[in-house]
């Protein structure tokens, strides 16, 4: 089984994850209702990390509604729900994550902590950024993939956006991050915990 849970960011954000490391096989057995996507998965999704990804999807999709909401995507590969809410979907090792509203535009970031991230941290950090610890490196690193998700029309790359100093003093907060194309301040909500990083955005 998976860990399956959802939270109210707000009256009308809600924010789902699915934890756990099963099998595609697994997941249909505990999910039967599943076993209606496997045409749909298992034809053009050879990847076994990616059926279980997109499974795992419809089964929070399924947690939050309850009826058959298809996941659909534009020409760019961005996400949206066929019941007209928005959506922001993202995966990690052992982490499927989505966040959804029906009026607010919405994107997220998730990664697993690991020091990978500092092999290629200069790819991805500005000189006029500081980050020391994995962790600070790893939300600057999720909250440039957030904003990036949530101005798909901009192509934003990493030096676009910049992140403001921040002084982070537990485990969950915002910090402000600049699209430098468009020279806008974005707030970006974080919450690190269980070995994740999780980062998102609401925007109108």
């Amino acid at each position: 089984m998976v860990d399956l849970s959802s939270e109210h960011i707000s009256q009308d954000v809600v924010l789902a994850t699915c934890k756990g490391n099963a099998t595609v096989d697994e997941l249909l057995s505990d999910y039967p209702f599943l076993n209606a996507k496997k045409a749909e998965v298992f034809t053009d999704i050879h990847s076994e990390r990616r059926r279980y990804e997109v499974l795992a999807e419809y089964l929070l999709l399924h947690e939050l509604f309850g009826t058959d909401v298809r996941l659909l995507h534009d020409e760019r590969g961005c996400p949206s729900l066929s019941n007209g809410y928005h959506i922001g979907i993202s995966h990690t090792k052992g982490l499927v994550a989505m966040l959804i509203s029906k009026t607010k535009h919405v994107s997220l970031d998730v990664e697993y902590m690991n020091e990978r991230v500092c092999r290629v941290v200069d790819k991805f950090l500005r000189p006029d950024e500081r980050a020391e610890t994995t962790e600070e490196k790893l939300l600057h690193w999720c909250t440039k993939e957030t904003l990036y998700k949530l101005y798909p029309d901009d192509v934003l790359g990493f030096n676009d956006i910049r992140i403001l100093p921040f002084d982070r003093t537990g485990n969950s907060g915002t910090l402000q991050a600049m699209n430098l194309k468009r020279n806008c301040r974005v707030e970006v909500n974080f919450q690190i915990n269980a070995g994740f990083v999780i980062t998102y955005c609401v925007s109108e």
